[in-house]
């Protein structure tokens, strides 16, 4: 797999939050609902066939070994 695995990434709203007042306009669990709600009325158009989830599991696998291990 292309890329480097072994850096930490950390992530904060803190300073958009304080310096532009940011604020998410929806609570996370009404967004969760609808979010969910949206993805069920919109299946995906693309066949599920396409999609080898045995290839993206042993990936994730593979990536979590290496960064684990």
């Amino acid at each position: 797999m292309p890329g480097n695995l072994d850096q930490h990434w950390v992530a904060d709203a803190t300073r958009i939050r304080t310096e532009l007042g940011f604020a998410e306009r929806v609570p996370v669990d009404d967004a969760i609902r609808r979010t969910v709600s949206w993805e069920r009325a919109h299946p995906p158009t693309v066949p599920t066939a396409v999609i080898d989830y045995a290839a993206e599991d042993a990936a994730i696998v593979k990536a979590t070994a290496h960064r684990d291990g």
